[in-house]
């Protein structure tokens, strides 16, 4: 059932996750942190940015909101003519913008040398390996975002679409099953479920 949304789908989640490395947390009332850029807040309800797709939360889910200025204190400075976080995501979105993958995949290493713990880099690296039609090692590093945090539906998605584009039928709907799961949990927008339930129908 190999498909091609993935082709562009995929960029989408690039773009969110080499989104600046430092933004809102959410901290949930069941202890989950939801990172990413707050778009809209009212009365009953947040809406946030997180690697390029909206997610939902009712302001009663939410026990805090973090001040992005608060994570920027805790950045890890880089060695005196090293690049910083910001310079690197920016060299690695206009790589990879221009097709130069290589270049992407070495600016998206180096920050995750200055951030290791952060698993929205290592869905980009799978991105960037994708790309590469390095398959396994796109696998891996979705993986590694994984095992950074358990609950991506992200990352579900993306390893799906790598299992796709590889020919693995079976692993592929397993993985685009537990996104949809994942997704519905998080609330996530009307517009990533529909494209997740025609993965699943392909």
């Amino acid at each position: 059932m190999k498909i091609s949304i993935g082709l562009f789908l995929i960029p989408v989640f690039l773009l969110g996750c080499l989104q600046p490395a430092f933004c809102e947390v959410l901290i949930l009332e069941n202890g989950d942190r939801v990172e990413g850029r707050i778009i809209n807040k009212d009365e009953t309800m947040v809406e946030i940015n997180v690697n390029g797709l909206t997610r939902y939360y009712l302001l009663d889910e939410i026990s805090k909101i973090e001040d992005s200025s608060a994570a920027k204190e805790e950045e890890p400075q880089a060695a005196a003519g090293d690049k910083d976080l910001e310079s690197l995501r920016l060299d690695a979105l206009e790589s990879f913008k221009n097709k130069e993958y290589s270049q992407a995949l070495s600016s998206i290493r180096e920050m995750s040398e200055i951030a290791p713990d952060n698993p929205e880099l290592y869905l980009a690296l799978g991105v960037v390996k994708y790309y590469l039609s390095q398959y396994e090692e796109a696998k891996e590093a979705f993986g590694k975002a994984l095992e950074l945090r358990p609950d991506s539906p992200e990352a579900y998605l993306l390893l799906g679409i790598v299992a796709d584009a590889a020919g693995e039928e079976g692993p592929a709907k397993e993985d685009f099953l537990k996104a949809k799961v994942l997704f519905n949990k998080s609330e996530i927008d009307l517009k990533t479920n529909m494209i997740v339930d025609f993965l699943l129908k392909k």
